[in-house]
């Protein structure tokens, strides 16, 4: 074997044993095999080298001072690599088998847990001198918006090793509430490292600046005040791992912003301030809120913050003394404390928010034509001004009142049904760059009949503008639900962008209809392995699938593709009997198909489907000696099975 011959085998090894360990644990002993095999292509190597280094880039491979590219195998191994956000990745001579069980076992974890658990490097089991490797730094792309939920995590984590760096958690607290609200709250909470992370990003953020400490404070205590959840004492001690940076004097300036400031602070919110400060802590956190609402300064805001002592007090006595006496007291004594005469200061916001609600109701009751154009003008005016202000609640309320006028020949009805065709192409322009709202107007974006754009102009914005959200490809499938080969056709041209092909294949899980499923497929057809596999895993969360697809895909040889199509039909309750069958109860005549058997096992023994068990103990009983290594992989199996 020459050079050359060395270095194609190396990187074939790799790809394989890759897809070996994605697919089997550490103590498997398929996995470690595979590891072997691979150990033996890197001693191969050895022969020509003195250390084998690649360097990663998202389309191609740099090992020996050549680009590998222009193979699919080469792209597989760049974009996963990329991916996992390792930029070099070295070998030394004298690595052993077990130093690279290590490090396959921890590379191979799913992108997701691999970044959330703060990189390779962070999660290897020990410190592997004949492996090293260069991660990304992903802190760059802060300052070019928001990155994607993962890397962020993953940044967060990296900030709170040692001290720190000022600058770079400066920077992550920039879009802190933003990214925190996009994470479901239990994991928020019983992710143990992953609220110690936040707590320790809190504590080095105090100490470096105290003022974006303070916002990022409050923007977390509003997504959790979002939840409107109840919480119990296992909740609130989770939560106060996150809080643990507060104060009393924290505690009271954050309650006295959230109260003064917070149109959004309601009964349940106020619930859970007053449980989370705690009961040793309440009677110096009231008196310090006392302090700071004194010295508020009178006029309007002071006028909204006793209308909003008052709500609360109204609100915590129907509701069984929902919030402690300590801080009903506290409240009772500051509304008493504030001059009456404010309550009636003139407050112009609210003023023009109940004057747009009003002429809205006239328009619903009134019968004159002549005064319907002149309300219809004054509502088209207070649309536009609402949009600036970004008062979405105004316009989803309009929307609602449209849909349950009677339409017909009636002035209103005519009218109710232009405004209604003007709200959604408003809408249609706030979707392209304002995915925060979309969980606000999603009402409106669900009932669209039809758009103003023509489907051209929908991919343009796609594939040229970037604008890839899960609205965007719902709203796209949903009026051109002929135009999905228009939709495949651009994707082809951006198939090597593995960034922007993993947010359409999201965006397409989530959109889940026939239409998207046709995109998937047809995706399928013209991808390389890597993405294929993507692919397959997002159609293992589809409620609708393609039967016949995926079984032909059963019927290939590449293990790692058949895995994961196995997936998507065993989690579907109707085709899960007729998968397991048609991969277990396969004739094999003296053994002929034994091995194809003993494949198909290993799928459902890494995938552990243990409602196979009747199928496999069957296989454990087969008789004759050609089916003596058949019935020990059944009988292996079943063992575990049992153990586990």
């Amino acid at each position: 074997m020459n050079k050359e011959e060395a270095l194609v085998d190396f990187l074939k090894g790799l790809r394989i044993v890759l897809n070996n360990a994605a697919n089997y644990s550490k103590e498997h002993p398929f996995f470690k095999k595979s590891v072997e095999n691979f150990k033996l292509k890197v001693d191969g190597l050895f022969l020509f080298l003195d250390s084998i280094k690649l360097n990663i880039n998202p389309d191609f491979i740099i090992l020996d001072g050549k680009q590998w590219l222009n193979q699919a195998i080469y792209l597989e191994l760049a974009q996963y690599f990329h991916l996992r956000k390792i930029s070099s990745l070295e070998i030394k001579k004298g690595i052993s088998v077990d130093e690279l069980v290590d490090f396959f076992g921890v590379v191979t974890l799913p992108r997701k847990e691999l970044l959330r658990g703060g990189g390779v490097k962070n999660l290897l089991p020990r410190k592997i001198p004949s492996i090293t490797v260069e991660e990304l730094d992903y802190s760059k792309l802060l300052g070019e918006g928001s990155p994607e939920l993962d890397v962020w995590l993953y940044i967060l984590r990296n900030s709170t090793r040692g001290e720190g760096n000022p600058d770079e958690i400066s920077k992550i607290a920039g879009n802190f509430g933003k990214n925190l609200g996009r994470i479901d709250l239990k994991e928020l909470l019983y992710d143990g490292e992953l609220s110690q992370s936040v707590s320790k990003y809190l504590s080095l953020l105090r100490k470096y600046d105290f003022g974006l400490f303070k916002k990022c404070i409050k923007e977390m205590f509003e997504v959790v005040a979002r939840s409107k959840k109840s919480f119990n004492e296992e909740d609130l001690r989770k939560l106060e791992v996150l809080f643990k940076n507060l104060d009393e004097k924290d505690y009271s300036q954050l309650f006295f912003e959230e109260i003064s400031t917070n149109d959004n602070f309601d009964i349940l919110s106020f619930n859970l301030f007053s449980q989370l400060s705690g009961v040793g802590k309440k009677g110096n956190v009231s008196e310090e809120f006392l302090k700071s609402a004194k010295e508020f300064s009178l006029g309007k805001e002071s006028a909204k913050l006793s209308k909003k002592i008052k709500e609360l007090l109204t609100n915590s006595d129907s509701q069984n003394k929902l919030i402690s006496e300590v801080y009903q007291s506290t409240l009772s004594q500051l509304f008493k404390s504030m001059d009456a005469k404010e309550e009636l200061f003139f407050d112009r916001a609210a003023l023009k928010i109940n004057y747009r609600f009003v002429i809205a109701n006239l328009a619903a009751i009134e019968k004159n034509k002549v005064y319907l154009d002149l309300i219809f003008e004054k509502l088209y005016k207070e649309i536009s001004e609402a949009y600036e202000q970004k008062d979405f609640e105004f316009i989803l309320y309009l929307h609602e009142l449209c849909k349950r006028q009677e339409r017909g020949n009636s002035p209103a009805g005519e009218l109710f049904g232009k405004l209604e065709e003007h709200i959604y192409k408003i809408i249609e322009d706030v979707i392209w760059d304002n995915e925060e709202i979309y969980s606000i107007i999603l009402p409106i974006i669900e009932s669209m009949p039809k758009s103003r754009f023509q489907a051209d102009e929908y991919v343009s914005k796609i594939f040229q503008d970037n604008k890839v959200s899960f609205i965007i490809l719902k709203l796209y499938f949903k009026f051109f639900p002929d135009k999905v080969n228009l939709f495949c056709d651009n994707l082809k041209g951006r198939i090597s962008d593995i960034e922007f092909i993993s947010k359409v294949i999201e965006g397409l899980r989530k959109v889940d209809t026939a239409e998207s499923l046709i995109a998937l497929k047809q995706m399928y057809s013209f991808s390389n392995e890597f993405i294929r596999i993507e692919i397959l895993k997002a159609m293992q969360n589809l409620y609708n699938i393609d039967e016949g697809f995926l079984f032909e895909i059963l019927n290939l040889k590449d293990l790692f593709l058949k895995r994961e199509a196995f997936l998507a039909l065993v989690k579907n309750g109707a085709s899960r009997d007729k998968v397991i069958k048609e991969m277990l109860l396969i004739k094999s005549p003296f053994g002929l198909k034994n091995n194809l058997i003993i494949d198909n096992l290993c799928i459902f023994e890494g995938a552990q489907v243990k409602e196979a068990k009747d199928y496999i103990e069957m296989l454990a009983k087969r008789k004759f000696f050609w089916n003596k290594l058949l019935r020990e992989k059944a009988r292996s199996i079943l063992a575990r099975w049992q153990v586990g």
